[in-house]
This record gives C-alpha cells, structure tokens and sequence, in this order.
C-alpha cells in the first residue's frame, strides 16, 4: 500500500501537524473547562456544607457547657443559685440562635434531615423545661432519675448534632484537605465531651458532699479513657497541618488541660474515693476547667478558618481554572490561523534546507544553501550555524551517544543498575533459571516514610538517605545478585540460584544493617521488605506482583519488616500490648510481674495468631502464661491484705472468676469447641483491659502511698 504520508511536502506535513495538535489542545481546552465548572460545583458544595457545620460546632459548644453545668447543679443539695442560673440561661440563648442557623443551612442541604433535628430539639426542651422545675427544688424533694436521664438525653442531643455534621461531610467525600479539616473538627468535639463529663462527674460528686462512688468512679475512667485515646488521634492528625497558630492552640490545650487542669482532678480524684471534699474544692475545679476547655473549642475554631481558608482558595482555583481554559481555548484558536499564514514563509522552508543540509550530513557530503539562513538572529539562524558546526563533530556526538548509552543503564544518584539494565539482563536472568532448574528470588524493598525524609529535611538529605541505603544494601548482598534502583525510594533484588528461605535471610539482614545505621541528619531510615520465589516459566509480571504484593503487606503490617508471598514469613507481629507509664501501682514486685505477664501475653500472641506456628508452641505459652497468671493473683491478694485495702474480697472473688473462665476456655480448646485464638480476647479484654487498667487501678493510690514513687518509670 502507497504511503501516502511520505510523499507529502514538509509544509503539508508541519501544517497538519500543528493543526492536529493545535486541535487537541483545544479539545483539552474543553475538557479543563469542563473540569473547571465541576470543581467550581465542588468547592460550592463544600462551601454549603461547611457555612452549615459553623453554627452546629458553636451549637454544641454551648450545650457541652450548659450539660455539665446542670449536671452539678443537679448534684448540689440546694436550689440552683442566681450565677449558674444566669449561665445556663445564657448558653441555652447560644445553642438556640446557633442551632436556628444551623437549621436553615441544613433545609438547603436535606430538608428531612432538618425536620428530623427540629423534632428532636423541641422533644430536648422539654428536657430543659423539667430539668428548670427540678433545680428550683432542694436535693429532698428532686426526681432521683432526672440527673440520669438528663446526662444521658443531652449528651444523646450533642452526638445527634455531631453525627448530622459527620454525614453532611460524607456527602462531599474527596479524601482531600476538606475531609481531614472535618475529621479533625469532630475529634475534637468529642474530646470536649468526654474531658468534659469526666469534668461534671467529679466536680458534682464534690457537690453532694460525699465520697466518690464506685459508679462515678467508673464513668470518670471511662470518660478519661476516651478523651485520652481522641487526644491521641488529635494529636496524629495534627501533623497534617502546617499552621503555626494551630500548633500554637495545640499546646495550650495540652497545657491548660494535661499540664494544669488533669493534675488538679487526680489530686482531687485520689483524695474524693476516700472522703467527701469542701465545695471550695469543687469551685477550684470548675474555675481551672474554663481555661481548659475554652482553649479546646479555640482549638475547633482555629481549623474552622482554615477549613474556611481552604475552601475559599478551593472556589479562586475552580475559577482561575474557568478562566485559564477558556484562554487556552482563544489563543489555540489565534494560533492556528496565525501559524497558517505567517510561518508558511518564515518557517517552512528555510527548515526546509536546513533539513536537507542534514541530509547532506547523514550522506557525507558537503553542505550548500544556508548562506542566507545563518545570517538571521533568531532561532533558525540558530539552527542554521548548528547544521554547519555539526558537520565538524560527528565523531564527537558518536563518542557522547556511546557514553550515554552506558549512562541509561545507570541510576546516577546512586551507581546501581536502573530499569533498562533490568530490561536488558532480565530475559537472560529467566532463560539461564529455567534451563538449569535454579531458584531465583526476588526482594522488593521500599524505604519507610522516605515522604517524610523529604518534607522535613528536604530533598539533599533524602539523596543523601538514598545513597546510604545503596552503599548499605551493596555491601551486604552477594556479588551475583543484582541491585536495581526501581524508582524513587522502591529497590530489586534479583537472587539467582536462591530459594524463598535463603531470601528471607538475606532481606532481615538488610533489614537490620538499615535499622542499625543512621544517617546524621534524618536518623534511622527503616525499609520494608517483600519477597517471592519465582516457579519456573512464570512471567515476570507475574512474580513482580507476587513480590509486590507481599511488600504491600509490609507496608500494612507495620513497616520494617519482611513478609514472604509464600508460606515463610518474618517479622510480622499480629497483635502487641506496649507497657505505659499510667500502668505503675508503686509496688516494685506487683508492677514487675504485671510487665512480665505482658511480655509473655505478646509471646503467647505472635504464635497463636500465626496460621503457620505450630499448635504445641503456643499451648505451651499459654500454659506457663496462666501458671503466672495464678501466682500473681495470690501475691497480689497478700500483699492488698497487709496494706487494708478495703475491696481486697471482690479483688479476689474477680481473680477467681478469670481463673474459673480460664478453665473453661482450656476445656472448650481440649474438646475441640474452640481454637487458641480464643485466649486472645480473654488476656486482652478481660485480664489487660477489663481487670489491670480497670480494677487494679482501684488500689493504686494506697500502693503509690505506701511504697512511694520512686519506682513509677
């Protein structure tokens, strides 16, 4: 068939070239305009959703502060006096402007959902208009159920507003800024609600003027907890902000509540289980937690405007998108017509000869015709004087192609082979292991956090990161295996004549040379490690993703490990308990053996969560676990004995139920009802969670007093 193509002119050929293109960057034009009006539609509908959001956050700002007020009230053996009075009243007057415009942003959004919180709201003041009779009356003559009720119905009221500012966020679901800014928002919500009520419990138990119940003790551990592990999530979370005043607003929260305000409810907290306080200590309280949880909901308003902020520079970049395209558009348009009919003249046929001088070149003969052309200052002249010079330096360019060519097949940040050398020797790599029946291994590694490295240090330091690794990872591997840099911070290994086993071991020993070296600024750069073993004749995408795919595993697993695509696998722990300092009773013995119990627990966890582990293993664990288990119990019972602790026979008759639980696990594993991955939840829930961060914490103020903290590490 004629190719019809080869036989147009070069004008013709540039001509419909640039006109093909020019049409497709036009036809692009179309599609950023288009793209442009959807994110334009976008950043409106954030826009909605946020303006509604406002006013519920400051919403249930107000009704956090009017429950726990209330609930001391409630408390309090005389009628509410005029102060908190005035104070609920001037809370209930925020909540219900906030929540009228929250109201009507929400009617724009989802009218249902609007109708449903406006039903909800008048059904919780009703709430407020029983709970203004009883606060009148002296504790006697009160409704004993209306505290109760009232602490469950309005904290049930805050949690529906939170949860209609958590699906309005849904609605508009990116994975983006907007969505971590929200997330962040409610996190910090519910921080103020448990640190709030934790708050509430205790200053209104000082207000009945009695010792602390073991109820109310118990939803202060639980609030606490739970403000705790958000505090934790905030804190995370906020790493993903680069706000100085943010960060700012960060401490003094930490400050005002973990420094000041949470040191003031322990020292009241251990002195209330024991006797009732003064009601000066309850105002002492109540005035230290203003500070401390004002500096929480500046904390919600500082990421307010930056939501604010970024959902504003949302809409100018939809706009300025809106504007670009359409430019875009105008100018290909001028472009085509102006290209027609100006660089016919200018352009195509002095390219012409030049194209013909380079064809003179390619033929070894001399080139003619360019006089003219040289002479002009623009880039054709450029191109011109380039044809003629060129003729002097063919020989030269063939020297520079050769030492490119070599330089292809070379990463030049780190000296290791790149792709095309992998490209290159890997069809040899798999015909040499097939036709000889050899194993042959692949290790995938990709540097943990390396992210990180380059936004905090800058991209120097993760070169530097990078090289160090490739010196490291030479230095441990065998002269036959090759390093290939794969691209960024991800590297391969291929091992010939190594099975999956003989990978394994040569990865956990980079792996540890990598965890032992630290670079001088970005410290220790971990790596996670993926390995597979090719069969014999699979492809190599095949095996690549075998191999990838183990790596993503890593990666989920925890990082610095290596997980095996087959059935070997290392460095993977499913489940471990992490010792903290809040777990100290003060007894140096009671807190040894409660460490211990918790390392031979993490034993007893990576074999009976491990499918590959072998079942007299991890019996043997848990049997040696539950023989301690029943010794510390004992000593614990002792030792509770001689210092008066006064709950020393529930300790005991609790101690008796596990061990009884215990045994009946045991027999339902030896009938075969259940596997050993049931013992799991029971050292977890009940021994760990239920009874030593629970129970035992009970007695820690008498053991901390008796024996000191000096031993509190």
């Amino acid at each position: 068939m004629k190719n019809h193509w080869g036989g147009w002119s070069l004008q013709t050929k540039l001509s419909s070239c640039i006109i093909a293109v020019s049409l497709f960057i036009m036809a692009t034009a179309s599609l950023w305009f288009y793209d442009a009006v959807k994110n334009l539609q976008h950043a409106e509908r954030i826009a909605e959703i946020n303006a509604c959001a406002e006013p519920f956050f400051k919403a249930i700002e107000a009704l956090s502060f009017e429950r726990g007020r209330s609930n001391v009230v409630l408390a309090a053996e005389a009628p509410i006096s005029e102060q908190n009075r005035e104070f609920i009243r001037g809370r209930r007057i925020q909540a219900d402007s906030y929540l009228l415009m929250g109201e009507e942003q929400l009617r724009r959004i989802d009218s249902a959902l609007a109708e449903r919180l406006h039903t909800e709201y008048k059904q919780f003041q009703l709430l407020q208009s029983q709970l203004d009779e009883q606060i009148q009356l002296p504790l006697a003559r009160r409704n004993p159920a209306i505290r109760d009720e009232w602490i469950r119905q309005s904290t049930e009221f805050i949690f529906f507003i939170r949860d209609i500012i958590d699906s309005m966020g849904r609605r508009e679901r990116t994975l983006g800024v907007f969505d971590i800014y929200h997330h962040f928002q409610l996190n910090c919500v519910e921080f103020r609600l448990f640190s709030g009520y934790g708050a509430s419990v205790l200053t209104a138990a000082i207000g009945t003027g009695k010792p602390l119940s073991s109820a109310e003790y118990q939803a202060y551990l639980e609030s606490r907890a739970k403000a705790d592990y958000l505090w934790e999530q905030i804190d995370n979370d906020s790493a993903n902000f680069d706000n100085p005043i943010l960060q700012e607003t960060l401490q003094r929260v930490y400050h005002e509540y973990y420094q000041i305000y949470r040191p003031m409810q322990t020292e009241i907290l251990s002195q209330l289980l024991l006797k009732a306080l003064p009601k000066e200590s309850g105002e002492r309280l109540a005035a230290h937690s203003v500070p401390a949880f004002d500096s929480i909901f500046d904390l919600i308003a500082v990421i307010d405007r930056e939501t604010r902020t970024h959902v504003e520079q949302l809409t100018h970049k939809a706009e300025r998108g809106f504007r670009i395209a359409m430019s875009q558009f105008l100018l290909t348009s001028f472009f085509v017509a102006f290209f027609l009919i100006y660089f016919r003249s200018k352009l195509f046929a002095p390219m012409g000869r030049i194209v013909e001088g380079l064809q003179n070149i390619l033929d070894g003969q001399q080139i003619s015709g360019l006089e003219t052309d040289v002479q002009r200052e623009d880039e054709i002249g450029l191109l011109a004087r380039g044809t003629l010079t060129l003729q002097e330096k063919v020989s030269e360019e063939r020297r520079l192609l050769q030492l490119q060519e070599r330089l292809a097949t070379t990463d030049r940040l780190t000296g290791l082979f790149n792709r095309e050398m992998l490209n290159q020797r890997l069809e040899n790599v798999l015909a040499h292991a097939d036709r000889y029946r050899e194993p042959l291994s692949m290790i995938l590694f990709d540097l943990d956090h390396f992210k990180t490295v380059n936004d905090t240090w800058g991209h120097p330091v993760g070169d530097e990161a990078l090289v160090q690794t490739a010196q490291t990872v030479k230095s441990v591997i065998r002269g036959a295996d090759l390093l290939i840099r794969f691209g960024g911070e991800e590297f391969l290994i291929l091992m010939p004549n190594t099975m999956e086993a003989g990978a394994v071991a040569a990865a956990e020993k980079i792996r540890i040379r990598l965890a032992e070296n630290r670079h001088p600024v970005a410290g220790v750069v971990t790596a996670s490690f993926g390995i597979a073993e090719r069969a014999t004749g699979e492809e190599f995408a095949d095996w690549y993703k075998a191999a990838d795919d183990a790596l993503y595993q890593a990666k989920k697993t925890g990082r610095n490990c290596t997980v095996c695509h087959g059935a070997l696998r290392s460095s993977i722990t499913p489940l471990r308990l992490q010792w903290v300092p809040e777990w100290n009773s003060g007894h140096p013995e009671i807190d040894a053996q409660h460490r211990l119990l918790i390392e031979m627990a993490n034993e007893y966890f990576n074999v009976a969560l491990n499918p590959l582990a072998k079942s007299a293993g991890a019996v043997s664990l848990l049997t040696n676990l539950l023989r301690e288990l029943a010794t510390h119990f004992d000593f614990e019972e002792r030792i509770l004995e001689q210092i008066g602790y006064p709950r020393v026979k529930e300790h005991r008759r609790i101690h008796h139920e596990m061990l009884r639980k215990a045994a009946t696990l045991n027999e339902s594993y030896q009938s075969g009802e259940v596997k050993l991955s049931s013992f799991v939840s029971f050292l977890v829930d009940d021994v760990v969670i239920g009874h030593m961060l629970q129970e035992d914490q009970l007695y820690y103020t008498l053991t901390r007093e008796k024996f000191g903290s000096q031993h509190l590490i």
